[in-house]
């Protein structure tokens, strides 16, 4: 889309036009492939945000699809390994609603209903709450955290609002908090705890205003908290004593996201930035320790800020988001004068 803009009045006049559609993305969060040069010609490849969860084995068999081809961001699995969680995307890309997977089914059914954006769900503990981010309640930057029972029985209740941009990453074993990225536009990106018992009293667990901290997730003993952080100058995994202290591990070396543990604490998987599913041996206790992190198998999973993959209880199946494979490559396309569709007051 593009529309005219005044620069001396800072405003824009006249429609907004369609000038390509179809852009292919390469990423979450409204990244798409396309750019303009200063002259006006435009270059973009055409594409589909479309892809389809896959099963896959440690080795990196594919074991059958769950669900129909879509467009979808973020997943969670259920505790007892049944049903899954996605925000689901609208045709255009934006971020719309949750569905709910029923695994054993192989069925889909929505499981929020808001014209704004619905996204990011994690599972309580016992599976019978989920929380997930919304910015219904408006804010140019606010995502607010909302729980609703996972059988859809009731409405969704507000849990924390803010003016920052608040997405779920992870559910103590407890149940007494959840793990909550904290973003807001003149600062860098924290991780935060919400003790469900006290919503006023959210507070940081790994903050600094030189670098991002995300995607914290609490270990199932509750004492450790695994994240990814760009300190070193590119997203890398590390795993922190909880609550914070000076005893940190740096556990992957060229890049790490989307930091998973398995169920019982003796593993930790996360994605590499060329899509590398890693695997770590852990140990815990009165320290932690951590074995070189190997390399289970490559994936095509795309890359962005939510969790585009999941881990059974037993760390033996892995549910992906796998890019549908069409063997075709979209060419480059360059328009000339695509201005000439914008209309002026």
């Amino acid at each position: 889309m593009a529309v005219r803009f005044d620069t001396s009045s800072l405003k824009v006049t006249g429609d907004a036009a369609t000038i390509a559609e179809k852009i292919a993305a390469v990423g979450d969060n409204h990244e798409f492939d396309f750019s303009v040069s200063d002259d006006g010609t435009l270059a973009y490849q055409s594409g589909s945000t479309t892809s389809q969860y896959t099963w896959f084995d440690r080795n990196g068999k594919k074991l059958g699809t769950v669900g129909e081809p879509s467009g979808t961001e973020h997943i969670s699995l259920s505790p007892d390994g049944r049903s899954a969680a996605i925000g689901m995307l609208d045709a255009d890309g934006r971020q719309s609603d949750i569905w709910l997977l029923d695994l054993s089914r192989n069925t889909t059914s929505r499981f929020t209903v808001d014209p704004y954006g619905d996204g990011t769900p994690i599972w309580s503990p016992d599976g019978k709450r989920i929380i997930f981010g919304s910015n219904r309640i408006g804010g140019r930057y606010s995502v607010d955290l909302f729980e609703k029972a996972a059988s859809g029985a009731s409405e969704e209740q507000l849990l924390l609002r803010s003016d920052a941009g608040k997405f779920a990453t992870s559910w103590s074993r407890s149940g007494e908090f959840i793990l909550f990225d904290n973003w807001l536009p003149q600062t860098k990106a924290a991780i935060w705890m919400l003790p469900l018992s006290d919503a006023k009293n959210a507070k940081p667990v790994l903050q600094s205003t030189a670098f991002n901290q995300v995607q914290g997730q609490i270990s199932p003993d509750g004492n450790f908290v695994a994240y990814s952080s760009d300190e070193s100058g590119r997203f890398e995994i590390y795993v922190q004593r909880y609550p914070a202290s000076s005893d940190k591990w740096s556990i992957s070396s060229g890049s790490g996201a989307q930091p998973l543990w398995r169920a019982d604490g003796k593993e930790l998987f996360f994605i590499t930035e060329d899509q590398k599913f890693m695997c770590v041996e852990t140990k815990m206790g009165s320290s932690f320790e951590a074995s070189v992190p190997r390399e289970l198998f490559q994936t095509a999973m795309p890359l962005g800020s939510g969790y585009n993959y999941a881990v059974t209880s037993d760390g033996q199946r892995f549910l992906i988001r796998s890019p549908l494979e069409t063997g075709e490559v979209s060419p480059m396309t360059i328009v000339l004068n695509w201005s000439a569709k914008l209309t002026a007051k």
